[in-house]
């Protein structure tokens, strides 16, 4: 994983998803996501994985990450950690949420 790459390809995805929370669900969130970063981060085409949380308000978190281009992301998606987050435990746990691509402008 690079940390820091100056000459991203143009066809670069970013990626930024917010999630609050659901009542009661702060430390399972957090132990979900936090789980996410190691693992990702050695993915073929993963450029960068953030996780973050809000400074004041701690029920929201944020993921930032960076791939390749839009087919890394798309194998990224069908992971079985990923994938399992997203069809089974994501309802559970998060109460809003949202989700941002972004084009990598240099």
């Amino acid at each position: 994983m690079n940390t820091f790459n100056s000459e991203l390809s143009p066809t670069a995805l970013a990626i930024s998803l917010q999630m609050r929370a659901k009542a009661g669900q702060r430390q399972k969130l957090h132990g979900i996501l936090s789980s996410f970063v190691a693992p990702s981060r050695t993915e073929d085409g993963c450029v960068c994985y953030y996780m973050h949380q809000a400074a004041d308000d701690p029920d929201l978190f944020m993921v930032y990450m960076c791939w390749r281009d839009r087919a890394a992301f798309d194998v990224h998606l069908k992971v079985p950690r990923i994938w399992a987050f997203d069809h089974e435990m994501f309802n559970d746990v998060v109460e809003k949420s949202e989700y941002i691509e972004w084009r990598h402008l240099g």
